[in-house]
């Protein structure tokens, strides 16, 4: 029972501890891809679980279901052509993350300490929050080919790469498990990406292809977060309705975390895989534009154990200023 008592203190000291996203930025579809917009952008997913193992939690009369995580963030985001061929993209996300346990954990949860006194966990609720690390990429267009008539297939392609500056707050207190920092809204790390868009369209039917690579830096507590891999494509379908423009779109992301380090070893329960399959839509109306995605993960391979997310809700009100 001791034993129990002690696996129960290490397991709610960080019950959703690895319930980080893989994603390394959002780029979506984006018709407005020449032109000069700003807007906000709302991300909301929820996780379920924790790094603990399944026997542990049932010889505890507990489930992954007794611990969630839920994170949101809301990106101010720009898009800036400087000349014609060169992208500027920025962003600057605040993060709100919240973690929690049912009741049943929280009552099990009380623990003795060395003084034999006994103390108790704390609340059910946790919440971190701020701004979290700005984004700045730059994509050249490297070619653009666009044919006599509608009928013709237009392409284009766009690469070039950027840095994460640490800005969001980013250190854990002496003693705290290194999975904490997931809860956190900064790295600490100057984080270095490489982005490559193609973009092509037959008449009213059209797709995009994203791929980009983060390499992680090491922050000043010597702990670095995995390097990241992300490639989605997306689909769509143009529908014109008077002065609106409506694009329902269809597709699949693939995003691939390996593990982080924290001072001298690999942090078993971090990084791995997950798929999502993705819809949504598009609503242009002038110069303002509004879209909502849904992505549910439909295949995952994360090492060890971790909290695993439900679903994934993205949406985002822009405005044109050319």
């Amino acid at each position: 029972m001791k034993n129990n008592i002690f696996i129960l203190f290490f397991l709610l000291l960080g019950f959703a501890a690895a319930a980080c996203d893989f994603c390394n930025c959002y780029l979506g579809i984006n018709p407005h891809y020449k032109k000069n917009t700003f807007g906000l952008r709302y991300h909301h997913m929820p996780y379920r679980g924790t790094q603990t193992s399944p026997l542990v939690l049932e010889s505890n009369g507990l489930t992954k279901k007794d611990f969630w995580e839920t994170k949101n963030e809301i990106e101010l985001h720009g898009q800036w052509y400087p000349i014609q061929r060169l992208q500027v993209i920025a962003s600057l996300p605040y993060v709100i993350n919240t973690e929690g346990a049912s009741e049943k954990a929280m009552a099990a949860s009380t623990h003795l300490h060395a003084d034999g006194a006994v103390h108790s966990h704390g609340s059910a609720l946790k919440t971190n929050h701020g701004i979290g690390d700005p984004l700045v990429l730059v994509h050249y267009q490297l070619f653009n080919k666009v044919g006599s008539d509608s009928a013709s297939f237009n392409h284009r392609l766009l690469a070039g790469g950027g840095v994460k500056i640490p800005v969001g707050a980013y250190k854990i207190k002496e003693g705290e498990e290194a999975h904490e920092r997931n809860h956190l809204p900064g790295t600490g790390s100057l984080d270095v990406l490489l982005s490559a868009v193609y973009l092509g369209r037959i008449n009213n039917t059209g797709y995009n292809l994203n791929a980009s690579y983060l390499f992680a830096g090491t922050n000043s507590q010597q702990f670095a977060f995995g390097n990241k891999f992300n490639i989605n494509l997306t689909t769509y379908r143009q529908i014109e309705l008077k002065e609106w423009s409506v694009l329902p779109n269809l597709g699949l992301y693939y995003e691939q975390a390996a593990k982080e380090w924290n001072a001298d070893h690999y942090v078993q329960n971090s990084g791995g895989s997950v798929t999502y399959a993705h819809a949504g839509c598009d609503v242009y109306i002038k110069k303002t534009s509004f879209n909502i995605g849904f992505q549910l993960p439909v295949a995952r391979k994360l090492n060890g154990h971790q909290a695993e997310i439900s679903y994934r809700v993205i949406t985002g009100l822009s405005y044109s200023l050319n």
